[in-house]
């Protein structure tokens, strides 16, 4: 029995081996690869399938792009993952990442996030009305606390703000995320900054969180989630009173929809 489980891994092995050294090799001389192999890549991509309105989208770039880490990033970026699940990550680095300053900080963004970093590589800016708040109610010397920081736009804008005497808190539990914000603590030299990657919530303990390449993620109830879904990442949670802040004169809360989770006291109902 076991020695049959064996081979059936074995041949279940190469066949994906086969099929990715198809889809990856030299491409026909017009510059394309066969359907046939554009349809057994997608079908590793997305094994439940592509909706209907990214499955041209994709099969275009798998006809003609050249494979990397950093184009398969951009694939799976393009793709609602709610709609079109992939069991596939591939994790950010150096060639994923462009650079926008705000206030002479180079906030690093992830080319494959159409999200948020996305507009901002495109635009400049990104969310023009909270930065228009933070700047008439962040003084220098001020304390930020910035719950759902994202890539760090706001977090960075914030550090400039308060200044040397002011302190920022990003609180991001999703960990591209947070290494963005990290490498741009890192290239900036941001002494005032304080990453958190966690998530805030009523409780210590754990929550189940979806993220995905080009989406915000979020929190998922017990009642939505498989810990074993490829789509899911456990991070853990705490009380924003536990991160013992002794002062704090400006919160922005951005969590998805979360918010009243993270607002709320132990044992208190939603209801």
């Amino acid at each position: 029995m076991v020695n049959r489980l064996a081979e059936a891994a074995l041949r279940t092995g190469s066949r994906i081996k086969r099929a990715i050294h198809r889809a990856t090799e030299p491409r026909s001389a017009r510059g394309q690869r066969s359907e046939s192999d554009v349809d057994e890549l997608a079908g590793l991509l997305f094994p439940h399938g592509l909706s209907a309105e990214s499955a041209d989208a994709v099969r275009a770039a798998l006809h003609t792009m050249e494979l990397s880490p950093s184009t398969v990033r951009n694939i799976l970026g393009s793709v609602d993952q709610q709609r079109s699940p992939t069991p596939f990550s591939v994790r950010l680095s150096n060639d994923d990442v462009a650079y926008v300053a705000v206030d002479g900080i180079d906030v690093a963004l992830d080319r494959a996030d159409r999200s948020v970093s996305g507009p901002i590589i495109t635009d400049g800016f990104w969310e023009p009305h909270v930065e228009r708040v933070l700047r008439r109610f962040l003084a220098p010397g001020a304390v930020f606390v910035d719950i759902g920081a994202n890539v760090g736009w706001h977090t960075a804008l914030a550090s400039s703000a308060v200044g040397v005497d002011g302190q920022v808190y990003a609180i991001e539990p999703n960990p591209d995320n947070a290494r963005l914000i990290a490498h741009t603590i890192e290239r900036n030299h941001l002494s005032n900054v304080h990453l958190v990657p966690i998530a805030l919530g009523a409780s210590t303990g754990f929550a189940a969180f979806r993220s995905a390449i080009g989406s915000n993620g979020g929190f998922l109830n017990h009642d939505e989630h498989d810990s074993l879904d490829p789509s899911v990442t456990i991070v853990p949670t705490m009380r924003f009173d536990d991160l013992h802040i002794s002062r704090v004169d400006v919160v922005k809360i951005d969590v998805e929809g979360a918010e009243p989770i993270v607002a709320r006291w132990p044992g208190e109902s939603l209801a």
